[in-house]
């Protein structure tokens, strides 16, 4: 996942007022399909990731792939290890 400037990205008008709310931080956005998954997937999604990571797979490639930030892969990790 990489940064986007919202400048570039959205229409004017709508950059302008998500600046009135959020100037100068950084915002996630998910996915639409993200917003829609039961807890059930997430927890699929986690033990997969898990499996993934035990076989060899970098932290890096699994955020990619999932559409997570490295250090939500390591949230997931860390909670599955307990």
């Amino acid at each position: 996942m990489r940064y986007q400037n919202g400048k570039e990205l959205l229409p004017e008008a709508l950059f302008l007022e998500v600046q009135k709310y959020a100037e100068g931080v950084c915002i996630y956005i998910p996915r639409q399909q993200a917003l829609r998954q039961p807890r059930c997937a997430d927890l699929l999604r986690n033990q997969e990731i898990c499996r993934r990571y035990a076989e060899g797979e970098s932290v890096r490639s699994l955020a990619e792939e999932f559409f997570l930030s490295p250090q939500a892969v390591y949230r997931i990790l860390s909670k599955n290890r307990k």
